[in-house]
Order: structure tokens, then sequence, then C-alpha cells
């Protein structure tokens, strides 16, 4: 699977090889629930900022714990953060097995890319993770659901990680079956309105 973005589309994501349009993760989410509706444009380019460089320590140190990469070196700008993914990381005795990973549900007809599926824990359990560097919103367990249900994706456990400006140990939210049974119906609610939307030009 090859996707190209189209941010600002009504549909974001296109499958390169079919051709196929879909919408979104982040779509989806904003449908149900806009976190950053009410910030100012300077505090959210600055999050944005901020989120771009955690989630990229975030890869090379889980692509380091592969085997892939070399240790990455700590990031100055974000030397709290790095040292709570480290300090997770480590503690969990994580492992990659995706990273990055782009795909998509056919069926629903949306995409999104996954920070990583990993082996976690002792036990070394597939699990789907997001790495977050702030504060939780609520439809964060709505956008693991939705990467649950893309191809090659599906994993024992989902979580979420808030890792810590001041690097402190990062704070786990795993999904459990009272966020499926509330926030998948929610994240259809928000597909219906998208594809409403499209399917009557108002979008």
């Amino acid at each position: 699977m090859r996707f190209i973005t189209h941010r600002g589309q009504p549909r974001e994501y296109e499958e390169a090889e079919s051709g196929l349009w879909l919408f979104s993760v982040s779509q989806i989410r904003k449908t149900c629930f806009d976190s950053m509706k009410n910030v100012p444009p300077d505090l959210l380019e600055a999050a944005r900022h901020r989120g771009t460089l955690v989630h990229r320590f975030l890869w090379m140190h889980l692509a380091y714990r592969g085997g892939i990469i070399e240790a990455p070196p700590i990031v100055p700008e974000i030397e709290g953060y790095c040292f709570s993914v480290e300090r997770w990381a480590k503690k969990n005795d994580v492992r990659p097995l995706l990273l990055e990973y782009r795909s998509m549900n056919r069926r629903l007809g949306y995409a999104g890319q996954v920070d990583a599926k990993v082996l976690y824990g002792t036990k070394q359990i597939e699990t789907l993770m997001d790495g977050k560097s702030g504060v939780p919103t609520i439809t964060d367990s709505m956008q693991l659901l939705l990467y649950n249900e893309m191809e090659h994706l599906r994993s024992k456990q989902l979580l979420d990680v808030y890792f810590q400006k001041d690097g402190s140990e990062a704070e786990e939210v795993f999904v459990d079956i009272r966020k499926k049974v509330t926030e998948w119906p929610w994240a259809m609610g928000g597909l219906s309105v998208l594809q409403g939307q499209v399917n009557h030009g108002c979008r």
C-alpha cells in the first residue's frame, strides 16, 4: 500500500495503486470533537512543532531498540521528553514490529498512520501504541480503535503513552472494554457525518 496525502481535501488520503480516496483518522476525530478549536494559532503551531520532534525521537529510539539504527542523540529542545521515551521503552522492554505505518480500512473508507505496533512488557504482547506529548483528549482512545481496524494492525492491546516534559515516567492509558463500547459507535457517527457532507457537497 502506498498513500498520497491531500491535507485539506474532502478525503485526505489516496491509495495510489487503486486510486481509492479515503477519509483520515484525524478527520473522523475532528468531526467528533475538535480539541484544538479554541487554541490560539501561535500555541497550536508550537504544539505541532513539539509533537513532530517528540514523534521523530520516538521513531528513532524504537528503531534503535529494533536494531535498525544507532542510538539517537538527545534533542536539547525536547530533552525531558526524550528521557521519558527512553525510560518507558526500557522499563517495558518495548520492541518494534511496525513504525510510522500507514494503512487503511477499505470497507469503511478511512486511512491513517499509527506511531507503532510493538511487543510490550515481560510477556511481549502485541500492542498498538500512540505516543503523546500533550494533555489527554477525549478522542485519544477512538484514534487507537480506528487504527486497530486497519489492515495488518490488529493487536491484543491498545495503548496511549503520554511522555512527560520534565523527563519523568510516562503515563499509560490502555483502551479497556468500556472505551471500546462507547468510542467505536461515536467514531462511526463521525464517519457517517463526513460521508454525508461529501455526498451533499457541503465539505
